[in-house]
């Protein structure tokens, strides 16, 4: 049974489902709840201080009855979620550089960090080599990154912007990633 907040709901006036963190270390547990369920409640913000385009909100649990098939482990969870940040990242460079026209060179090394990042979601993500695999997406995103950020800069100084404020997302992932992949 849930009770208490999650602070930061990304998507809150479109999320379906929300991942709820519990508990520290090895105790830490994941849990998936339907935004539907009795007792869920969501309140989106005005105002978001980085991903300004996505909806961003707060969530309230009171007696959240969760199954334990809905539960999982930290290192499952650790390994899926940058995994769809990454993705999202990469899907977004290459979309936005297809549309304003970017170079075809770009779009081919975007498209080959998704493929390689849905290549690693047909993995168990509890194995260790996904962690590897995810540091290796990360820098796929953090070079295409780079080169997007060139290519914003002669093209649409607004978007750069806000991709330059949406990107320290993608940077915490990544350091993340590298100190897991490392331990």
């Amino acid at each position: 049974v849930l009770n208490g907040h999650k602070t930061w709901v990304a998507a809150s006036d479109h999320v379906q489902h929300l991942v709820v963190s519990v508990g520290k270390g090895d105790e830490r547990r994941f849990f998936f709840v339907d935004r539907n369920t009795e007792g869920v409640a969501i309140v989106s913000y005005d105002r978001a201080s980085y991903l300004g385009d996505m909806s961003q909100g707060r969530a309230t649990f009171e007696g959240v009855a969760v199954a334990p098939s809905n539960v999982v482990t930290d290192h499952a969870f650790g390994n899926a979620e940058p995994l769809y940040v990454l993705t999202a990242a990469a899907a977004f460079i290459l979309s936005h550089t297809r549309s304003r026209g970017g170079p075809t060179s770009l779009e081919g090394r975007a498209l080959a960090t998704v493929a390689a990042a849905a290549a690693l979601s047909e993995a168990d993500p509890t194995d260790s080599q996904v962690t590897l695999g995810l540091v290796g997406v990360a820098a796929g995103v953090d070079a295409v990154a780079t080169e997007f950020e060139a290519f914003l800069a002669e093209t649409d100084k607004a978007l750069l912007e806000r991709w330059s404020t949406d990107r320290r997302l993608i940077t915490m992932f990544t350091a993340g990633l590298e100190r897991r992949a490392g331990a």
